[in-house]
């Protein structure tokens, strides 16, 4: 890809794609650091508070693949903005809440709301980017995930200490205010700015997106993709499926005024919704590999959730205040943020993405034998932090291959199948701090949430394996 063009795209998309999926995991994990005034002002349960993290998982799963159905009906722009705009209003309804069941409630919707935005990036990004490009723009976008966890538990430190109390109003109820009401206002930016494809994109010149375009075929012969809403890949350097996302080749065609396509009735959109859930029931049934993926991502998952919910309890479990907690739950985060972007570089460098996701993994397994004997011995703090700044960078530095590899290694590229993976996936968002919150309850410290999520890891690893086996059988992707 012509590197003056791919940073035109990059300067124009990833930054806002990146602030983005900041607000996304911002308002996602916020939880975690109102968990100390939060459970002590409802007066509930570290199980309930457990519950009430992973009630956002439940909606998530429950609506993702109808939303990327939506997705593909309404386009990139309008879908995400409406997704930006009410996770950003329900966030803010999180200052409301008085009891357990209004916590359950609000954080489910704030699950369907969010629903379907980590695959609609995914696979917006494989319209602009080809293939042996991706690892590292999904990894700028990752990163902000870890500039979330670095500014959220500043951002908690200084409401709790500045703002607690502020006209009458619990700091941690600020919290989800402060945090809220930034989603909103980009939400109407995406609205404006958002392009749904190459074609739409006033800051490219015409010869730019035909350029553009015929580097995306290449990248779609080259590792048998599909296009973004396709069945089938081209089957010559010359033929182009006729898709929403694609544009004409020839410059003065590109002059021609796009028609925008009709409007659906109600009654078109939910039979798209409807056909789009027998398609994926069935195309899951006759593909072990979509099964072995979804299980991996769990298991893959299942370790990096529980641990980030729990992560400024983790550190307090360390001798240390609750304020104090939330400053230091900035410092993991930032190695990771780090570490993920040199393994995105040297999985594109490459060009190998499952190996790299099981020896991260591997790593993550390494880093909680070390969490285990440091806990267990009562070491000093600083190598107790060191073990869970090694655990949490590897384990999360795993995310960025997987999506990468996932973007072109299926057989059916859409963003229903992307979605059905993240949403078998995000099923560890229920169940991973519900595990670390019952072995919490049960011992009294999180070490035997550790151990077994270190068995989770291991699990993760052979099912990546398994796949990285059948797909190169299959020669779906270049291992």
């Amino acid at each position: 890809m012509n590197l003056t063009l791919k940073q035109k795209v990059q300067v124009h998309l990833i930054p806002l794609i990146c602030f983005l999926y900041l607000l996304c995991f911002l308002d996602r994990a916020n939880i975690g650091n109102a968990h100390f005034e939060l459970i002590n002002d409802l007066n509930i349960t570290e199980d309930q508070f457990a519950r009430a993290a992973g009630f956002f998982y439940l909606g998530y799963i429950l609506a993702e693949v109808p939303s990327n159905c939506l997705l593909e009906v309404f386009g990139a722009r309008k879908w995400m903005c409406r997704i930006v705009l009410t996770w950003g209003l329900l966030t803010m309804c999180m200052s409301l809440c008085t009891n357990t069941i209004s916590l359950y409630i609000v954080r489910f919707l704030i699950g369907v709301a969010e629903s379907g935005f980590f695959p609609s990036i995914v696979v917006y990004l494989t319209v602009w980017f080809p293939a042996n490009a991706r690892a590292q723009q999904i990894a700028f976008f990752s990163s902000a995930s870890s500039l979330a966890g670095i500014s959220g538990g500043l951002i908690a430190y200084l409401v709790f200490s500045k703002m607690g109390g502020f006209l009458g109003i619990a700091g941690w109820r600020w919290l989800f205010i402060v945090e809220g009401f930034p989603t909103v206002l980009m939400g109407i930016v995406v609205f404006f700015y958002l392009p749904d494809n190459p074609s739409e994109a006033k800051w490219l010149t015409n010869a730019e997106k035909a350029e553009l375009e015929n580097i995306m075929m290449e990248s779609r012969i080259k590792y048998k993709e599909t296009t973004a809403f396709d069945e089938s890949p081209p089957n010559t350097e010359f033929e182009m499926q006729d898709t929403r996302f694609s544009i004409p080749n020839e410059p003065e065609e590109l002059e021609e005024e796009v028609q925008p396509p009709p409007k659906k009735s109600f009654r078109e959109i939910a039979s798209t919704i409807l056909k789009k859930y027998t398609m994926i029931v069935k195309e899951t049934a006759k593909e072990p590999d979509i099964w072995i993926l979804s299980f991996a991502c769990f298991f893959l998952l299942l370790p990096i959730i529980g641990t980030t919910v729990f992560l400024p309890a983790i550190i307090q479990s360390m001798g240390l205040t609750g304020i104090q907690s939330n400053l230091l739950s900035s410092v993991p985060y930032i190695f990771s943020l780090i570490c993920l972007n040199i393994v995105a570089w040297n999985s594109d460098r490459k060009d190998e993405r499952p190996l790299h996701i099981a020896l991260m993994a591997g790593l993550g397994i390494f880093g909680y034998i070390l969490l285990l004997l440091t806990f267990g011995f009562n070491l000093p703090l600083w190598s107790q932090m060191m073990a869970l700044v090694f655990t949490f960078m590897t384990s999360w530095s795993t995310q960025t291959p997987f999506y990468t590899w996932i973007s072109y290694a299926t057989k059916t590229h859409k963003p229903s199948t992307i979605a059905m993976i993240n949403s078998i996936g995000s099923i560890a968002g229920y169940v991973g701090p519900s595990i670390q919150a019952a072995c919490k309850t049960a011992t009294g410290d999180f070490r035997l949430g550790m151990l077994l999520f270190s068995i989770s890891q291991i699990i993760g690893i052979v099912l990546i394996l398994v796949a990285r086996s059948r797909l190169e059988k299959k020669q779906y992707t270049l291992l």
